[in-house]
């Protein structure tokens, strides 16, 4: 292989690459830098943190704008959504409740790209389910397969979901 293809290929987003091929692969294109600054909400929709984006942090408490259009995915029982810039995941279950939970994977620390059903986050990056029931919850980038997703407490007052971190 020339080194032209082969730097292309390294360095290309996989998703790029295997579309070029005609192979389906879900994955994000994002590195840990950008993960670090940016935060993804409503499927691949990057927001810089602020006011306008209708997330806020005080100390351990990270305040989300319902009200805002980031958020549209929380307005019906089931939503769901990946705040990757404060490390959170999201899931409306009740209509004035919202859990929250690390969104850093147990098996390798991947934080981009989660799916949720049957009671359970699914990490795209190998496809390890983790539950929500506060049961057998395992840490962060810890090599677990399995178990469940460290949770936080949350309130909701008016439109704002609070979510203390601490």
């Amino acid at each position: 292989m020339n080194n032209k293809r082969r730097k292309f290929l390294t360095e290309a987003c996989p998703n790029i690459v295997f579309a070029l091929f005609g192979l389906s692969y879900l994955e994000a294109c994002s590195s840990a830098k950008d993960d670090e600054q940016n935060m993804q909400v409503n499927n691949n929709n990057n927001t810089s943190p602020g006011e306008s984006s209708g997330l806020t942090t005080q100390g351990n408490n990270v305040n989300i704008d319902l009200s805002n259009g980031n958020f549209t995915s929380l307005e019906s029982i089931g939503g769901n959504i990946n705040v990757i810039s404060v490390g959170l995941l999201l899931l409306k279950t009740g209509e004035n409740q919202v859990l929250a939970f690390d969104n850093c994977c147990p098996h390798q620390g991947s934080r981009q790209s989660w799916s949720f059903s049957e009671n359970k986050w699914t990490c795209s990056s190998h496809g390890n389910s983790y539950g929500i029931d506060g049961e057998d919850v395992v840490s962060c980038d810890s090599n677990s397969r399995s178990g469940g997703l460290k949770s936080y407490p949350t309130s909701i007052e008016g439109n704002i979901l609070t979510v203390n971190k601490g």
